[in-house]
């Protein structure tokens, strides 16, 4: 939903991947949980998080369909 909403502000009738990419760290960092042996790791959820949004590129935009 939040990602539709930044899409409408945008101007936009369909969501691109930088709309879920604005919402993914602050939406899940309260969700996301680390295990006892992440934390004695010193793996921290913001750097986690990151990591994965950077893990993967991005597919570029189509032209939206008139």
């Amino acid at each position: 939903q939040g990602s539709k909403a930044i899409a409408a502000i945008s101007g936009r009738n369909y969501v691109i991947p930088e709309d879920v990419q604005k919402l993914f760290i602050p939406v899940l960092c309260h969700r996301v949980e680390l295990s006892a042996q992440a934390s004695y790791r010193n793996i921290r959820i913001l750097s986690l998080l990151d990591e994965i949004i950077n893990s993967e590129p991005v597919p570029p935009e189509k032209e939206a369909m008139l």
